[in-house]
């Protein structure tokens, strides 16, 4: 089970609402067969996310890479400064004779994943159709092939919130491969340079080979992080190796 939002109105805190019904929640959970919850406590929680019984199983850090640094700053002091034209560029092939091109049909996905999935959410063309593609909005999805056959997978989308200062977020990459993960990182970046963003951004847990390919493709670590939390309802916690950034929409 994921949990997702906690909230407590400001008028009715310290009144133990928060712990009655997190410990009535999670009881029910572990009725219903739930083997752990997941979740990213803030610090708001305060002593409570102990007393529930969340414990911390893995650290994402946030990780930036700069594609328009001179825009960024003339946004910053309100001067104007002209967009690039949109245009997607499809099919490039990779230093590695990987080509990468946009996925449209998920069915790939269902042999990647038996390839390449162990723990965590699974992702297959079912998780891939509902979580990115059917998606309002939708994500875009790069696959990278490699002799006909789907070697890894990226997901990225641009955030227009604010339309001086465009950005971009990768909310997965599915490859056990380094050199996968470099050319879809490249190609991310490339795409969302070409969109009109000022920069990308992806979160990342501490020590992942996924943090190689992101310092090979110019990305830099913030100082920004979330804990990720879980309880254990009885079955095991799994191994917190396998939390990536893709398996909470946190952005």
């Amino acid at each position: 089970m994921v949990a997702v939002d906690t909230m407590t109105d400001p008028d009715y805190r310290r009144r133990g609402l928060l712990t009655r019904m997190g410990t009535e929640t999670y009881e029910h959970w572990r009725r219903a067969g739930v083997s752990f919850v997941l979740g990213l406590p803030n610090e708001q929680w305060g002593s409570r996310a102990g007393a529930l019984g969340w414990v911390p199983v893995s650290e994402l850090r946030w990780w930036v890479r700069w594609l328009a640094p001179l825009r960024m700053l003339a946004a910053s002091v309100g001067l104007p400064y002209p967009r690039p034209a949109r245009r997607i560029s499809e099919g490039r092939a990779s230093p590695a004779s990987i080509e990468i091109r946009a996925v449209t049909d998920p069915s790939p996905f269902d042999d990647l994943w038996r390839r390449t999935g162990t723990e965590g959410v699974i992702r297959d063309a079912n998780w891939v159709a509902w979580r990115y593609l059917g998606a309002v909005p939708a994500w875009h999805v790069l696959g990278a092939w490699r002799g006909g056959e789907l070697a890894g997978a990226l997901a990225f989308r641009l955030d227009e919130t604010n339309p001086e200062r465009p950005s971009g977020i990768i909310g997965e990459v599915v490859t056990p491969d380094l050199s996968t993960m470099r050319a879809l990182l490249r190609a991310a970046r490339d795409r969302l340079r070409e969109m009109g963003a000022i920069k990308v951004s992806l979160l990342i847990q501490w020590n992942a080979l996924l943090e190689q390919a992101a310092l090979a493709t110019g990305f830099v670590p913030r100082p920004y992080s979330f804990s990720v939390q879980a309880i254990d309802l009885g079955a095991g916690l799994p191994r917190a190796t396998h939390f990536q950034g893709g398996d909470f929409d946190v952005v």
